[in-house]
């Protein structure tokens, strides 16, 4: 009967996990941007009500889609990354794919945001060759 009592909280515990990790400088991003997979970002503050809202939704999000990785920015505390993305407007998600920001969009729009993630998570973004000297 203990064991069953354990088994349950870790059942409740892993329901409240999360998998959006906080960044606050371009050092971090760069890291995780090498990777293959798909990369939400979430640029919100504490003082935006929609950025509050739609945060719950963005974390049940990250356990939903686990190839995925979601990332937050608080914009009051990350200046760098927020004037490398251009955010004039919160909340804003980008997309990355191989280093490529390819999409972002803004407001509070849970059902969009879960159709972009649908709808590029398996896309296959090559890398840009922009800056390679010709």
């Amino acid at each position: 009967m203990i064991y069953n009592k354990k088994i349950n909280m870790a059942a409740n515990i892993e329901e409240n996990i999360t998998r959006v990790v906080e960044i606050d400088n371009m050092e971090q991003l760069v890291k995780v941007a090498k990777l293959p997979n798909l990369i939400i970002i979430d640029f919100s503050a504490t003082w935006c009500g929609p950025c509050q809202e739609v945060k719950p939704y963005f974390k049940e999000l990250s356990t939903m889609y686990k190839d995925c990785i979601f990332l937050s920015v608080d914009v009051d505390e990350s200046e760098e990354l927020s004037s490398f993305f251009e955010i004039e407007n919160l909340p804003t998600f980008a997309f990355i794919k191989h280093e490529n920001i390819f999409h972002k969009m803004t407001g509070c729009q849970p059902e969009l945001l879960k159709n972009k993630i649908e709808e590029f998570k398996n896309i296959i973004q090559e890398p840009s060759d922009e800056n390679e000297p010709e």
